[in-house]
């Protein structure tokens, strides 16, 4: 077992924001483990490699203390990071891609005080054991406020939850993570273009955990998220683009919506370096029969 450091790599060969990482089928089949995503400010990621199979031997990412003499991160240029990888994806990966960056977002802008598969794992340490049916109530564990956390989760669960649902029906090329304000004006906008990307068979495309690592190793070379300023807690709204008839019941449509041009924004844009196939005929997509979809739950933030 073998530990790179990203950052002494990535000063080494002097690479800049959007040169994309390795990728393979290392990552393809692993047990999926708890994420442990870096901490507002925190400079040094680690990534454990298992050097038998190129693949990940834990979680994607794990956090130590910065290295002696490490240089300053790459700011992203014009509030836009690209990240290309290296073949076809599988569909999806795709909504996982979003989920993991939807996780993601809300724990570096502090919405969450700890990933969100942290605190999965300690609601349910904490949970108090009664018999089936048995209403459970509420705990104050580990400074953390247990109602607050219950519903925020809950909240959170659900948007996921009902994306898979929303992918596995259409094409999603695009997704909004909007914070703060309401959806017409917020305080900050994160877009995940998803456009680009290529489209395989499970069989053949690249495995997503390895596609996660080097999204979140891009992620953090453009200096994207990690800020160490503190943040109010706000209400985030997830919106997604997708095909009008594709018959999803959970998503409010709102087809006169336009996206925010005055908001902070931030676009992820994910993209393939292999050409598509040709489309058969008749199968060419139409993105004006592409509306945009609101998730009518919120996700409010909430802290120790």
């Amino acid at each position: 077992m073998a530990v790179l450091d990203i950052g002494a790599a990535v000063r080494s060969e002097n690479t800049d924001a959007s040169l994309p990482g390795k990728t393979g089928a290392g990552g393809r089949g692993e047990e999926e483990k708890e994420n442990r995503l870096p901490g507002p400010g925190q400079a040094a990621v680690l990534v454990e490699v298992d050097t038998a199979t190129g693949g990940s031997a834990g979680c994607p990412w794990r956090v130590d203390a910065p290295a002696a003499g490490s240089g300053p991160r790459t700011p992203a240029e014009d509030g836009r990071v690209c990240v290309v990888f290296r073949g076809a994806v599988a569909h999806a990966s795709c909504c996982r891609f979003a989920c993991e960056l939807l996780k993601f977002v809300l724990y570096e802008r502090q919405q969450l005080p700890a990933p969100y598969d942290q605190l999965l794992l300690l609601q349910e340490a904490t949970a108090p054991a009664g018999r089936q049916g048995a209403l459970r109530r509420p705990m104050k564990t580990g400074g953390l406020d247990g109602r607050r956390c219950q519903q925020t989760l809950r909240e959170l669960k659900e948007v996921l939850q009902n994306l898979e649902v929303l992918f596995s029906l259409t094409l999603v090329p695009r997704v909004l993570l909007l914070l703060g304000g309401n959806v017409m004006a917020p305080k900050e906008l994160f877009e995940i273009d998803l456009e680009a990307l290529v489209l395989g068979e499970e069989a053949g495309s690249l495995g997503t955990a390895s596609c996660l690592r080097q999204l979140f190793h891009t992620l953090f070379v453009a200096d994207v998220l990690f800020k160490p300023q503190p943040r109010s807690l706000v209400a985030t709204t997830v919106m997604a683009l997708g095909h009008r008839e594709c018959g999803v019941g959970w998503f409010r449509p709102r087809q006169d919506y336009t996206v925010p041009t005055r908001a902070k924004r931030q676009v992820i844009a994910l993209s393939s370096d292999t050409h598509p196939p040709a489309p058969a005929q008749g199968e060419q997509q139409d993105w004006e029969d592409y509306i945009w979809f609101q998730a009518p739950v919120v996700i409010k933030g909430f802290c120790k």
